[in-house]
């Protein structure tokens, strides 16, 4: 048994399409509770909670992130803490009160970011991963002017189990959109609000694009 979980460091910091097939990545993400001596009773050592929500939510587990961030949330309420009543804070360790840690607070602010979108793959991925709470929230889920590797910000606003996305292109010419978790479709508009492609969930859509301009992407709603 051990404190950290090295065994995730690749999937959770330099992603590639072969690890989502590979047996010994999949069997080693799935027994990440079981390599930690006191995860199942969610204390957590350091930074690895924040590693584990980082390779669920690039793992694309809507289940297990789900679990992850109910375990990040208990642990404002039992003895040993890990994050602070108020959800602003992050300690060293589950330790009552240690130092803040700025490693677990860069690794679940990239989780929280990378369930709007993740772009390591070549394509821009929207909504990867959908939590139940974001879907019937009262209240808009709103993430703003998120980069991409590849010249484009996404800004978007589910509300109402539907999600409208604006997409500044800076420089690029053309995009590989994929929106996830949807009920069927999508699609895309120009400025002058032209319909300029339809795309299917889960697959991925390719359109010229053109630098400077704003796009619009309309979704079906999210299943």
């Amino acid at each position: 048994m051990q404190k950290h979980p090295p065994q995730l460091n690749a999937l959770a910091f330099l992603p590639v399409e072969e690890m989502y097939s590979s047996t010994p990545f999949i069997n080693t993400y799935y027994n990440r509770y079981g390599l930690l001596d006191s995860a199942r009773r969610n204390f957590w050592w350091g930074w690895s909670l924040g590693e584990v929500l980082l390779a669920s939510v690039r793992f694309r587990d809507i289940k297990e992130v789900d679990k992850d961030f109910n375990n990040l949330i208990a642990s404002t309420t039992i003895n040993y803490y890990l994050l602070d009543k108020n959800y602003t804070q992050f300690f060293e360790s589950s330790t009552h009160g240690g130092s803040y840690f700025i490693t677990t607070h860069g690794l679940v602010n990239e989780a929280i970011t990378e369930m709007f979108v993740q772009s390591y793959k070549g394509v821009c991925d929207i909504f990867p991963v959908v939590l139940d709470s974001m879907k019937k929230s009262k209240e808009p889920v709103v993430f703003e002017n998120f980069a991409t590797p590849f010249g484009y910000n996404v800004s978007g606003t589910l509300k109402n189990g539907q999600c409208k996305l604006e997409i500044k292109n800076n420089f690029g010419k053309k995009l590989k959109l994929n929106v996830h978790n949807i009920d069927s479709g999508y699609t895309v508009y120009d400025e002058a609000g032209k319909k300029l492609g339809t795309g299917k969930k889960d697959k991925v859509l390719e359109l010229g694009m053109v630098p400077g301009k704003t796009y619009t992407v309309v979704t079906s709603s999210f299943k």
